[in-house]
């Protein structure tokens, strides 16, 4: 595994990560609401959809770094998913504490990618965790799509701007909930 390689390729999937993920917090109102739009896109202001707006980017950098850069596949997959764990971690209480969007994207990419870097770079043995590593990415694709469409009642999920969650209707009136407040 080439350490030199592998660190570029993290830094740079910070920018390219944060490219596409700013690009996915305006999908779906580009896409005119469409199902394509709502699966990738963002479908409210609330912090989950801003932390998958960051975690698709991220995995399929991973995906993408896995084919290119070579490195060894169960050290690798483990440290995605330490750095996926990262993502959503500090992709919730960035979005939380900073109104700022691309700033809580950077930092929040900055973060996964390098928990993935240290992880990878350590040299620590952690292939005993490979079982567990594709169980929380697997868990966490399939989670990303369900909640956008059947999210929980928890304030993660809530559209600060509506008060509602998930899919905003197109026939809401926003002017309602601007002269309630």
């Amino acid at each position: 595994m080439n350490k030199r390689i592998l660190t570029l390729s993290e830094l740079f999937g910070v920018f390219f990560c944060l490219a596409v993920s700013l690009f996915l917090l305006n999908f779906y109102h580009l896409s005119g609401g469409s199902t394509l739009g709502a699966v990738f896109g963002a479908v409210n202001g609330s912090v989950w959809e801003r932390v998958k707006c960051a975690a698709l980017p991220y995995m399929l950098f991973g995906l993408l770094e896995l084919f290119c850069a070579k490195p060894p596949f169960k050290s690798f997959v483990t440290s995605k998913a330490l750095g996926l764990l990262a993502v959503s971690v500090f992709g919730a209480a960035f979005n939380y504490f900073t109104a700022e969007t691309w700033l809580a994207s950077l930092l929040t990419l900055a973060a996964g990618f390098g928990a993935s870097l240290v992880s990878l770079l350590s040299g620590a043995r952690s292939e005993g965790f490979f079982a567990l590593s594709v169980f929380f990415i697997a868990f966490l694709f399939v989670s990303l799509f369900c909640f956008s469409a059947f999210p929980p009642r928890l304030g993660l999920f809530r559209d600060p701007a509506t008060g509602l969650y998930g899919v905003i209707p197109t026939y809401f009136d926003y002017g309602a909930v601007a002269l309630q407040s």
